[in-house]
């Protein structure tokens, strides 16, 4: 971007498309996909903006989001699958798919590994608090293999990464 000015509108919708796609996975165990096509949308532009507006290499133009949201899309897609045969059930929710794709959007492709890490590792830290029994535990849903939302630890994953590029 070129600068904070041009930045800003676009964090705050990224923060407030991400806040509410993890009230509802929190509450609801599902992504809408209105809600994952809001967020891809807003990538796609804020890429469009990026490239008008011709800025330097390593920020992502409109072809580096497409990019990357169809990366992440089908490795996730291919993570689900994989569980899905070797676990027999599904571990990675269709919603959790789409909203990485459309997370993606949002960041460099070089990045996307990270936007993964901090998803997981947050996600296991979350586990971690709900076994233990802390006053921050999670629904039943993280005791003992049961359903865990992971849109708020992709939402938290883009959101970090968005602002390491920036910084």
């Amino acid at each position: 971007m070129a600068s904070w000015a041009v930045a800003l509108p676009f964090f705050g919708l990224l923060l407030g498309l991400v806040a509410a796609i993890a009230l509802i996975d929190l509450r609801e165990l599902r992504i809408p996909d209105a809600l994952n096509a809001a967020l891809l949308a807003g990538g796609l532009a804020q890429a469009a903006v990026t490239d008008l507006l011709a800025q330097p290499a390593g920020h992502a133009g409109l072809r580096q989001a497409l990019a990357s949201a169809a990366i992440l899309f089908a490795v996730l897609l291919a993570v689900r699958a994989l569980y899905h045969r070797l676990r027999g059930r599904t571990g990675l929710g269709l919603g959790d798919v789409k909203m990485g794709g459309a997370a993606a959007s949002w960041i460099s492709p070089w990045n996307l590994n990270l936007m993964v890490l901090i998803a997981c590792l947050s996600c296991l830290l979350y586990v971690w608090f709900a076994r233990r029994k802390s006053p921050l535990r999670p629904p039943r849903q993280a005791q003992g293999g049961g359903r865990i939302p992971f849109g708020p630890f992709l939402g938290l994953g883009v959101v970090a990464i968005w602002l390491a590029e920036r910084l």
